[in-house]
C-alpha cells in the first residue's frame, strides 16, 4: 500500500484525511444596560400604569380603593361619578322647544287674562261703580285696570317674542325682552299691591265706621281687593313654577345660537367680574382681620433700645 502510494500520491486511496478540529464558539459579551436606560423603562411603564388608571372605569377604581381600604378616596369618587351623571342626565333630558313653549303659554295666560278682563269681562262703563265710596278714588278700579292692561301689554309681546325664539329666531332679543319687560312687571307689580293696600285700608276704614250704606261699601270693596288678590297670586305662583323649570333649556338654546366670538367674549367678562369680585372680597376679609399684630420680641428690642 505504501510503495503504490509512493509511486501514485495522487490516487484518492492514498489521500490521508485529517480530522477537523471543534470550531471554538466565541460567545459575545454582555452589555450591561445603563441605569438611564432602565429609569426610562421604569417611568415609562409608570406612566402606562397611571394611564391605565386614568382610562380605568370609575366603578373599577372605587373598589380598587375600596379593597385598599381608602374609604375617603372611594366616597370621593363615587360621588364624582354621580355629580357627573346627573349633570349628563340633566343636559340630555333639556328640551329647549318644550322650554319655550312653557313661556309662551305663560305670557299668553297673562296677555289673555288681561285682555279679556279690560276689554270683555269688565269692560262696561258702570262696573267698578259699586267700587267707589262717596267722592274718594276708586281704588280697586285704579288697580284693576293696571293689572289688565299691562298683563295684556307685556304678556302680548314676551309671547310673540317666545314664539319666533322657538323657531330659532332672535333669541338674544327674547331674552332681554324677558329680562328688561319682567323687570318693570316687577315695578308694576309693586305699583298694583300699593294701590291695592290704599284702597283696602280705606275700605276698612269706611267698614268699621257708623254709616250704614259706607260700612256696607266697604266690606264690599274689601271683599273685591281680596278676591282680585288671590287670582293674581295664584296666577303669579303658576308662572313662577313654570318659568323656572323653562329656564336652563332657554338658556342652553341661547347659548348654543351665539358664535364662538360672542361665546368668548362672555366667557371673559365672566372670568374677569370673578376675579374682580374676589380681589374684593380679599380686600375686605383683610380689613376685617385689622392690622398685624407685632411680634413680642420686637416690642421687647424697641423698650430695650429706648431704655438706652
Amino acid at each position: 500500500m505504501s510503495s503504490l502510494c509512493d509511486i501514485f500520491p495522487d490516487d484518492p486511496s492514498c489521500v490521508q484525511v485529517e480530522p477537523e478540529e471543534p470550531a471554538v464558539v466565541v460567545e459575545p459579551e454582555k452589555e450591561e444596560p445603563d441605569n438611564e436606560e432602565v429609569e426610562d423603562v421604569d417611568e415609562a411603564g409608570v406612566e402606562d400604569d397611571e394611564n391605565a388608571l386614568e382610562d380605568e372605569p370609575a366603578s373599577d377604581a372605587i373598589a380598587s380603593e375600596l379593597s385598599q381600604g381608602n374609604y375617603a378616596a372611594a366616597a370621593l369618587k363615587a360621588v364624582d361619578e354621580w355629580a357627573n351623571v346627573k349633570a349628563l342626565k340633566s343636559y340630555a333630558m333639556l328640551s329647549p322647544v318644550l322650554d319655550h313653549l312653557k313661556l309662551i303659554m305663560v305670557a299668553g295666560i297673562w296677555a289673555a287674562s288681561g285682555g279679556l278682563a279690560a276689554l270683555r269681562y269688565r269692560s262696561e262703563s258702570n262696573f267698578y261703580d259699586s267700587g267707589k265710596i262717596g267722592d274718594e278714588t276708586n281704588w280697586w278700579k285704579l288697580g284693576d285696570q293696571l293689572r289688565n292692561y299691562s298683563g295684556l301689554g307685556v304678556g302680548g309681546v314676551l309671547a310673540l317674542t317666545s314664539l319666533l325664539a322657538t323657531f330659532g329666531i332672535a333669541n338674544s332679543v327674547n331674552m332681554m325682552a324677558w329680562e328688561f319687560l319682567g323687570l318693570g312687571s316687577a315695578l308694576v307689580s309693586l305699583a298694583i299691591f300699593v294701590v291695592r293696600f290704599l284702597g283696602y285700608d280705606a275700605a276698612y276704614g269706611h267698614a268699621k265706621g257708623t254709616d250704614v250704606a259706607k260700612q256696607a261699601s266697604g266690606k264690599a270693596v274689601m271683599g273685591y281687593i281680596k278676591e282680585d288678590s288671590l287670582m293674581d297670586a295664584a296666577m303669579e305662583v303658576g308662572s313662577l313654577l313654570a318659568l323656572a323649570s323653562a329656564k336652563e333649556g332657554v338658556a342652553f338654546d341661547l347659548w348654543h345660537s351665539l358664535n364662538s366670538a360672542d361665546q368668548a367674549e362672555k366667557i371673559a367678562d365672566w372670568e374677569q367680574t370673578v376675579a374682580e369680585r374676589a380681589q374684593e372680597i380679599a380686600v375686605d376679609r383683610k380689613s376685617l382681620d385689622g392690622p398685624k399684630k407685632e411680634n413680642k420680641n420686637e416690642k421687647i428690642e424697641d423698650s430695650q433700645d429706648e431704655e438706652k
